[in-house]
């Protein structure tokens, strides 16, 4: 009770670390048809892919996901997710979408490819990444400028099956990716 007018610390020891350490980034400035990344590591239990003004050369498009083998096969993949869009004239709506595709599955649908329009979000992948003994699951959240003039916010999650997976491909299911940034950080240690 005496002390109760004085400040308490704790030391940063005692702290839980949880350092972000930047493994890729992959910056696209003129069309590309796909973004790979590959240096995820068995160091980290956490990677997270962090996208930053990604935009496709194609209106009305969708950004997609896909695992590859060593040998470019891909992975079974499931995927959902759940969208919340806002006009500018503030009506809402939701949506839902699913996939289960051996490919490509989809992570945003609806982008615009206006000077404004696209996306930035993030999204983690667990410790499946790097051990094909677990099943690969993923999450996350992406902030969209869409073609139609609305916003969203999308929350996907899903799993692709257990494998030695070699690399992530990023693509658009109707044209190229026409700029953007892709970032990769492994969580932890």
């Amino acid at each position: 009770a005496s002390d109760s007018g004085n400040l308490k610390y704790v030391e940063k020891q005692y702290l839980p670390s949880g350092s972000w350490t930047l493994l890729e980034t992959e910056t696209v400035s003129s069309a590309v048809s796909e973004v790979v990344i590959n240096s995820f590591s068995s160091s980290y239990k956490t990677h997270a892919v962090v996208f930053d003004k990604v935009r496709p050369a194609t209106n009305d498009d969708t950004l997609r996901h896909a695992m590859r083998l060593s040998n470019d096969s891909f992975i079974q993949g499931y995927t959902a997710g759940a969208v919340d869009i806002i006009d500018e004239a503030g009506n809402q709506s939701q949506a839902t979408f699913q996939q289960n595709a051996s490919g490509y599955n989809k992570i945003v649908t609806g982008l615009g490819n206006g000077s404004n329009e696209g996306m930035s979000g993030i999204i983690y992948y667990d410790s499946g990444l790097t051990n094909s003994s677990d099943a690969l699951l993923y999450w996350g959240h992406i902030i969209s400028f869409r073609h139609n003039d609305t916003y969203a916010l999308s929350r996907v999650y899903g799993r692709f099956g257990n494998a030695d997976i070699a690399k992530i491909d990023y693509g658009f299911n109707a044209g190229n990716i026409a700029e953007g940034t892709f970032k990769l950080y492994g969580i932890g240690g």
